[in-house]
């Protein structure tokens, strides 16, 4: 007769972590981007003007919702989840846990912010900028704008954000602790079922 299986915690692999890592980010893209299309269209069929700013101000305020609300949202459910639940939803899937690196519980909501804010932190000033820049757009007279300087550095900063990736993984895949980790306290465990 066979015993029940149980789980047995080790510390996961790069592989793992870094597929968990993308079916997250893919996740936040198309579902931010749902957001956004959703946001634009209203408000293309809002008539009139918003709080008195203009014609065209409602397409500017669904284009910041879409800039940087909707995905500055999806990051603050990421760290609830990593925090609170102690995996994300890629995590979830590929049955990860990011525990503490002390007591192996969850880190708490505090600890997931601080981890997520670590682990997006490029992202995160970009996604300010652009907010900035669609919100100012009507006083500033586009120098934040696509064809100002604040487009050059939202533009500059973008191609940060693949390569602050890269050199995550870089971490992980020498000693398996990398800065978002380190900064919260954090392991991220591959739980893997074993018979008794």
């Amino acid at each position: 007769m066979s015993t029940p299986a149980t789980s047995t915690p080790v510390l996961a692999g790069v592989g793992v972590r870094v597929a968990a890592f993308a079916i997250d980010v893919a996740g936040i893209t198309l579902g931010t981007t749902v957001i956004a299309v959703g946001l634009i269209f209203a408000g293309l069929a809002i008539p009139g003007t918003i709080d008195g700013l203009g014609p065209g101000s409602a397409l500017i305020h669904a284009g910041a919702l879409s800039a940087g609300i909707a995905p500055l949202v999806a990051l603050v459910l990421y760290a609830v989840l990593t925090g609170h639940r102690g995996a994300s939803v890629g995590q979830r899937i590929l049955n990860l846990q990011v525990v503490s690196l002390d007591s192996h519980r969850p880190v708490g909501v505090g600890g997931g912010m601080l981890r997520t804010a670590a682990l997006f932190a490029p992202v995160l000033l970009w996604l300010v900028l652009r907010l900035a820049a669609v919100l100012l757009a009507p006083w500033t007279g586009g120098i934040l704008g696509p064809n100002g300087w604040g487009g050059g550095v939202i533009a500059a900063l973008a191609w940060v954000i693949p390569l602050w990736w890269i050199l995550l993984a870089a971490q992980l895949a020498t000693g398996r602790r990398a800065l978002h980790d380190r900064a919260a306290g954090t392991m991220v465990l591959a739980l893997r079922a074993r018979r008794l």
